[in-house]
């Protein structure tokens, strides 16, 4: 990210960038309905804040036909409990549009620019971190940055073979969120690949800024920290870089207390107290039966959004949608790859060999996965209205570092089919969900 201009070092950003057009056709709805999807979604409460915050107000109206649904209802008004950064975002075109703003297509938007940052992440990477090169080499081949057909199919599987592609076609506040977080994430995760001030400056905003878009998020900070590890000095270094780094989350933090006080009185209030929340899950009974977090709702979390199996029929195209969802390894059977990378890793720790670049990475992403799931699975809630594990979208990007930085060790045929049965997957669960819940 930060070496001097090639004449063939911007396929490391062609490439990303034609790939993350092919899925804002899809995520547009252009495929496979020959038109973009360009209503709103009443459901976008995101878009009801930002007209909210246009007029002066921090509450909103409950919008015509949603039932309130997972609003917080304080002294006789309504409010979100999802931090206000996309609303902030969203300003612009709500000042043009109003009430009528395209929450799909700036879904669809952020999907692709997701799709884009990711490319350029992995690629970039693994140039700078690939194994048995020295310095030099890793230059020259960072210069050349010919991009890998392994590279272009985990972009085509990032972008068309996770829950990251129905989630971009969709409008709603919880969906739109998640999407929004992960653009910040991997804007975060690309800048902190250049060890130059005014990209680490970047980075450390991007992060707070995808904290605030999403909380779940700042449980990403651990692979954060790894990077200022490699590159400590000292102890006291370490930890001098790492307060600067989490300035500005913490300056969004104290602004976002505040916001808090201003509407329910209570800095800590985030509005879930006031919540009405949805039974068919059995979220609201596992709430009030454990609480918000909870080693209770681990078990039940872990097999919905990791194992549970794909409901399955005999007719064309043999997958039921179930709004409940179902495990992450159904969804995108790619992942299936990091248990292979897992088994390596330990025969490698084993053996006590000195771990190289790739497998220090490889060890990080992993155990930032594994504390984000973990976290995910004691709440209440494992999803509902989707297709596959959505919550799990928050992690998935450290799964594919996991397993992008050794693409080269599995075989094409591997690969391929593994990416070609991601993708099918979700191509027909994104037609069959919208078909079903969204009436498209």
């Amino acid at each position: 990210m930060e070496l001097p201009a090639h004449p063939n070092s911007n396929s490391r950003f062609k490439i990303p960038f034609i790939i993350a057009l092919l899925c804002f056709i899809f995520y547009s709805g252009f495929v496979p309905y020959g038109k973009m999807r360009t209503a709103s979604d009443k459901f976008n409460y995101h878009r009801n804040v930002a007209l909210s915050f246009l007029q002066g107000k921090l509450d909103i109206a409950c919008p015509q036909k949603t039932g309130c649904h997972d609003l917080a209802r304080y002294n006789g008004r309504y409010y979100i409990y999802q931090p206000p950064v996309p609303a902030l975002l969203m300003l612009p075109a709500v000042a043009i549009w109003g009430a009528a703003t395209p929450d799909a297509l700036i879904a669809a938007f952020w999907g692709s620019l997701n799709v884009f940052l990711f490319g350029v992440f992995l690629i970039t990477l693994r140039r700078k971190y690939e194994d048995g090169l020295n310095p030099r080499e890793k230059i020259r081949n960072q210069l050349r940055a010919k991009v890998s057909r392994e590279e272009i199919v985990f972009m085509l599987v990032w972008g068309l073979g996770t829950a990251h592609y129905y989630m971009s076609m969709l409008g709603d506040v919880w969906h739109i969120t998640a999407i929004c977080g992960q653009t910040f994430l991997l804007a975060a995760l690309a800048a902190m690949l250049s060890e130059k001030v005014g990209w680490r400056i970047g980075a450390a905003i991007f992060f707070a800024l995808a904290v605030f878009t999403r909380l779940n998020l700042v449980m990403a900070a651990p692979f954060f920290a790894y990077f200022l590890w490699r590159e400590k000095k000292s102890i006291s270094h370490f930890f001098y870089k790492g307060v600067l780094f989490a300035l500005p989350t913490i300056a969004l933090g104290i602004l976002y207390l505040l916001y808090n006080q201003a509407r329910f009185g209570n800095m800590l209030e985030l509005g879930v107290s006031y919540m009405k929340l949805e039974v068919v899950s059995g979220v609201a009974e596992r709430a009030a039966k454990y609480g918000g977090l909870s080693i209770y709702n681990f078990l039940h979390n872990f097999y919905t959004e990791l194992l549970r199996p794909i409901d399955l029929v005999r007719h064309f195209p043999f997958i039921e949608v179930n709004p409940h969802g179902f495990g992450l390894f159904w969804a995108t059977p790619l992942f299936a790859l990091v248990f292979v990378k897992a088994r390596d890793l330990y025969r490698v720790y084993k053996k006590q060999t000195s771990p190289t670049d790739s497998d220090r990475f490889t060890l990080a992403a992993l155990l930032t996965a594994l504390f984000m799931a973990v976290v995910i699975f004691l709440i209440p809630s494992s999803g509902y209205m989707q297709f596959g594990a959505r919550y799990t979208l928050d992690f998935q990007v450290f799964l594919f570092i996991a397993i992008g930085m050794s693409i080269g060790h599995f075989s094409h045929k591997t690969l391929w089919s593994l990416a070609i049965l991601s993708m099918w997957i979700q191509f027909t669960g994104s037609i069959l969900f919208l078909r079903i819940f969204k009436q498209m």
